[in-house]
């Protein structure tokens, strides 16, 4: 059978959310964050000769930081086939045209979060780091004492510049850590104040030195949690603090649910006595460009040298 694959149009995207909420179970009213407008997103899919789609993926316009530096990259996200057709191939067709694609705008990696990591292994991707969320008892972070020298307060519109830059910070000296600004992402104050119940700071000597980002959870007995997405500190006073605030939910919500980056100084600063991995998403990478990747990336400033490299890709 012949195949056709191009972009998504405005016509396709009733079909798209379809494979979308059968695939991975969402609701059938496509939602308001799922608009026509879709900027920083390239969305590619396989159509069957009667126009029927087959199969898509989507390739994110995005930048992961390595040795202080952005490397641009595709996020593929998305990838479905159709029931029928799943083990045909088309999974290689639609990704093949995407990295291509990907490649030609500039992206020089491709990263993905993964289902099956057989099917991706086979496409050269490979397993480089995780997402891991942690749930922490919060009696054993009540115990900690409140700095004198940090005051926590929320966040207000003026204070998002000090919250992203106190991210990219954290995600500059690291690698792999994705860039949280461009097309994909809001950060309008009112977009950023929105995104969570609360946003607080830890602030020492007048600026920001770190915030944490929360959401409480339905609840108050045992089950009751608070989510928290970002714990993000300078310092270890800072940290102390935003940990201790923490704790104060000890009597209405047991259990915090944490992502932290690993490795991570929190647990060194607080007994984490009790914690367990709660979910644990890995992540893979692939080369697109390997001149290119070797050159975006950052490297010690002490270090040069020479590698010859014999690459077997088609």
């Amino acid at each position: 059978m012949a195949y056709e694959v191009r972009l998504l149009t405005r016509d396709d995207l009733p079909a798209a959310w379809e494979m979308i909420r059968i695939a991975f179970g969402a609701e059938r009213e496509r939602p308001s964050w799922w608009r026509e407008d879709r900027p920083g997103r390239l969305d590619w899919a396989v159509f069957d000769e009667a126009g029927r789609m087959v199969a898509k993926a989507t390739d994110r316009a995005q930048g992961h930081w390595f040795g202080g530096r952005l490397v641009p990259a595709c996020g593929i996200a998305g990838v479905i086939v159709a029931p029928e057709l799943r083990g045909t191939g088309l999974a290689r067709v639609v990704l093949t045209h995407l990295l291509h694609a990907a490649r030609e705008r500039g992206a020089v990696i491709a990263t993905l979060f993964r289902t099956s990591p057989e099917v991706y292994r086979a496409f050269g991707c490979e397993e480089v780091g995780a997402m891991t969320r942690v749930a922490v008892p919060t009696a054993v972070l009540a115990e900690l004492p409140r700095p004198r020298d940090v005051l926590l307060r929320p966040a207000e519109a003026d204070d998002v510049p000090a919250v992203l830059e106190a991210y990219r910070a954290l995600a500059r000296a690291g690698s792999g850590l994705m860039e949280r600004s461009g097309p994909l992402f809001d950060t309008t104050p009112d977009a950023v104040l929105a995104g969570h119940d609360g946003l607080t700071l830890a602030v020492e000597d007048g600026a920001v030195a770190g915030y944490a980002s929360w959401d409480r959870n339905p609840g108050y007995d045992e089950s009751a949690r608070l989510q928290v997405s970002d714990l993000i500190a300078h310092t270890a006073e800072a940290t102390t603090a935003l940990l201790a605030m923490l704790g104060s939910w000890s009597r209405v919500a047991p259990t915090i649910s944490l992502r932290l980056p690993d490795p991570d100084p929190a647990p060194l600063l607080a007994s984490f006595v009790g914690t367990r991995v709660e979910s644990r998403e890995p992540w893979m990478l692939r080369v697109l460009d390997a001149a290119g990747a070797v050159a975006a990336r950052g490297w010690p400033a002490p270090v040069s040298g020479a590698v010859d490299l014999e690459l077997d890709d088609d």
